[in-house]
């Protein structure tokens, strides 16, 4: 056998090498011996002493059961013969036979230090430095080395360094090229891409490859089986942090198209379930693109002619895991499969939304052809889907009135100061309390099946303009405003309610529920203290929307007195600076709310609080006269509401 470089000229028989001698009568002499051979500048000594190392370790329990003798021996073997062992190829004076036995006996060699190395040395360059060669010798060794390079590639990703230096391997082709045919080649990724990306700080290794590995692999797959790459995409998204995702997602691409694949030819329910997961994963990190890459993006594949498109298909399998599910929950509440129930569920339901608020952004742009998506959906298709949401989120409303009851009070529709024990109600009276029972291992709030449900229910309640639906979820009112209540106590639903009560104070049964509920009082005290603290103006915007649509309805009738406290508060309120535009919008929007308290009152309560109502059109006037449009030019409706309060106020006798 030639050795390239400045070797000699004696010739080896390979076979002869490769053999495992006899047993040694002296293990410790034989292994001193083959340490001395490894120690030579002599390559084809080295690779004899390569040969019986392997063997030494392979036959004597003894030597390989004791660290120091692995340590001693691993320092022995040269890493850079290693390396030009692993780049063997076939040359005028060595036959492809010869230099596959090479590479397979520098893979033995990594192969057998892989397992017997402590961590922390397998972690070490002398190990990590040999991964260059192993994985471009992927593209030339026989089954048993692929097998073998596999497995050291696993062990050593296993490892926060080594995972690392698997992602900066320079040529990962080979390896990628490998894990659709071997499952240990995508176990060898997996590990690398969760071991590189979960360690604070190391973020970037995965961000910098994680596309590039995902794009290869889905094409890799395609025309293939790909449940195990699905399933193997799932376990290492779910763990890594957001920061290990890359800005673009134009490397998302591909995954759609297996994502299209697979549900429009009938998954199996893991495999569905799958795809809902890594869905979701996606969907938070990133929200505003997503959507349209899962619902608007064309599959990559030829499907039967009368096949249904992907959107509707894909919704109206979770609709259909949701409505068969959810009325069965409470049974399960507190077994060891709720915890993986629910999540599913709510991963259906967080879906959902999102497509609902696609919908919605789509139909905003319907006079706009050229930024429009193209969701290729019939209108019979769209009026069976709408049709199926709202089945859906009726049985939504009866599984958040049940479960709600069964937790907090034990009965349904009672007033909040119902449910507390009272001198009459005790068990030192004897008179028993309701019989609440909730999850042992945390309270309906906690639960992320409550959020995610509530989520999509509040944005098809304000979209969907389905006055029975409304009416319907009116009698969840209380429940709404109960988890408002709660602030930012472990979840914080204010946002989603309030999204929920838009649509349900546009029926006069909803706003009969609402201020039956205390709705006025929880809102306004939630107002008052935005207003104070000058922060989230956003949900302080959502709750006079909501106040505005109660005050202007006939079903509530004139203004309350106990509802002018909020003149008397807004009307003290100072002016933002005329750069807020967000504070100058959230001040506009409670002036218009006590415009409509004003306007609502009987002519005495009015009276008394005209003072009140000067000031605020003392203060829209000066607003008015600040030149405030040159920070806000982009902000369309305040210049045209201080007017409308103006204008309401004179009507009213008042400015």
């Amino acid at each position: 056998m030639a050795f390239e470089g400045a070797m000699t000229e004696q010739d080896v028989r390979l076979e002869g090498l490769t053999e495992q001698p006899e047993p040694a009568l002296n293990p410790a002499a034989t292994l001193d011996h083959t340490l001395e051979l490894l120690e030579t500048k002599d390559d084809t000594a080295r690779f004899v002493g390569l040969a019986l190392l392997k063997s030494i370790l392979d036959n004597q329990e003894a030597l390989r059961n004791d660290p120091k003798i692995i340590l001693r021996c691993w320092a022995a073997v040269s890493p850079t013969f290693l390396d030009r062992l692993l780049r063997s190829t076939k040359t005028p004076s060595r036959t492809l036979a010869e230099a596959g036995s090479m590479v397979e006996l520098a893979v033995a060699v990594i192969h057998v230090f892989a397992v017997l190395l402590p961590h922390e040395v397998r972690d070490a360059e002398s190990m990590t430095g040999r991964l260059e060669g192993l994985v471009m010798a992927l593209t030339h060794s026989a089954s048993e080395t692929t097998t073998q390079i596999l497995q050291v590639l696993v062990t050593i990703a296993s490892g926060q360094y080594g995972a690392i230096g698997v992602l900066e391997v320079e040529d990962l082709s080979p390896l990628l090229e490998t894990a659709s045919q071997t499952p240990l080649a995508l176990e060898a990724l997996k590990y690398a891409l969760i071991n590189g990306g979960t360690q604070p700080g190391r973020e970037r290794f995965v961000k910098n490859t994680l596309g590039a590995i995902v794009s290869t692999l889905t094409l890799g797959f395609r025309g293939r089986e790909f449940g195990c790459l699905l399933n193997a995409l799932d376990e290492v998204f779910a763990r890594l942090s957001s920061k290990s995702f890359p800005s673009s997602t134009d490397w998302l691409r591909g995954l759609m198209g297996l994502f299209h694949t697979t549900i429009l030819t009938r998954p199996t329910i893991s495999l569905r379930i799958t795809i809902v997961r890594i869905s979701v994963i996606l969907l938070r990190i990133y929200p505003s693109e997503f959507p349209t890459m899962l619902f608007n993006l064309q599959p990559q594949i030829e499907v039967v002619k009368d096949t249904k498109p992907f959107p509707y298909v894909f919704i109206n399998l979770l609709l259909i895991d949701i409505r068969a599910t959810i009325p069965s929950l409470l049974e399960i509440l507190n077994t060891t499969s709720y915890h993986e129930t629910s999540n599913r569920v709510a991963a259906a339901y967080d879906l959902v939304t999102a497509f609902i608020g696609f919908l919605v952004q789509d139909s905003e742009k319907e006079d706009d052809a050229a930024t429009r998506n193209d969701l290729s959906l019939a209108p019979d298709l769209l009026l069976k889907l709408r049709k199926d949401i709202a089945e859906t989120m009726s049985l939504t409303i009866e599984y958040l009135r049940d479960r709600w009851d069964a937790a907090i009070s034990g009965a349904a529709g009672l007033h909040p100061t119902a449910r507390a024990p009272t001198e009459a109600c005790s068990v030192t009276t004897g008179t028993p309390l309701s019989l609440p029972w909730d999850s042992a291992n945390g309270g309906v709030s906690k639960d992320p099946l409550t959020l995610a449900a509530v989520h999509a229910l509040a944005l098809w309640l304000r979209e969907d303009e389905n006055e029975s639906l409304r009416s319907e979820a009116a009698g969840i009112c209380d429940v709404l405003l109960s988890l408002f209540s709660l602030g930012e106590q472990d979840v914080d639903f204010r946002q989603p309610v309030l999204t929920a009560l838009e649509g349900i104070v546009a029926t006069s049964s909803g706003i009969e529920a609402f201020l039956a509920a205390d709705g006025w009082e929880i809102l306004f005290t939630d107002l008052r203290d935005i207003m104070l603290s000058n922060i989230n103006f956003l949900r302080g915007i959502s709750i006079v929307r909501v106040l505005l649509t109660v005050v202007e309805s006939e079903v509530t009738g004139p203004s309350r007195e106990e509802w002018m406290d909020a003149v008397a508060f807004c009307a003290k309120l100072p002016t933002p600076p005329t750069n807020d535009v967000l504070a100058l919008d959230m001040l506009v929007s409670v002036w218009q709310l006590v415009v409509e308290l004003l306007a609502k009152a009987p002519r005495g309560l009015r009276s008394r609080f005209a003072d009140q109502g000067e000031e605020v059109a003392k203060k829209a006037r000066e607003l008015l006269g600040s030149g405030f449009e040159e920070y806000a030019p982009h902000v369309d409706g305040i210049d045209e509401g201080l007017r409308e309060v103006l204008e309401g106020l004179e009507g009213l006798g008042i400015a």
